[in-house]
């Protein structure tokens, strides 16, 4: 209603955990970050961590404090209909439409080989 088209669910201390039907990625220009938080670990999610970790990008898993948003360049929705939706803001902060996070996310996606049905 005001503006926004999804939720992300911030727990009491301030640590991000998910959206309401996605995972959430973040990049720092380094790495790719995951929160460390309870949440449903989806299976996109844990395709990605691993495609990741295959062709040699650098993520890791750690809290992230909502407070710390502008300090990280990019962020992502992650979930089996899109493997790296890129997030505009979240609240008052901006993220690049296209940033460095999704075309990593995406490149690692297209290694993830899949089942023969």
């Amino acid at each position: 209603m005001a503006g926004y088209d999804d939720a992300l669910f911030v727990g009491r201390e301030g640590l991000i955990s998910e959206g309401t039907s996605w995972n959430v990625a973040f990049y720092d220009g380094d790495q790719v970050i995951w929160p460390d938080a309870p949440m449903l670990k989806g299976v996109t999610m844990v395709l990605l961590q691993l495609a990741l970790s295959m062709n040699g990008t650098p993520w890791t898993i750690r809290p992230v404090d909502a407070i710390e948003l502008p300090l990280l360049t990019g962020a992502a929705a992650v979930n089996s209909i899109c493997p790296a939706q890129p997030v505009t803001s979240i609240d008052t902060v901006p993220f690049p439409a296209t940033d460095k996070l999704t075309s990593l996310l995406r490149d690692a996606w297209e290694t993830v080989p899949f089942d023969d049905l």
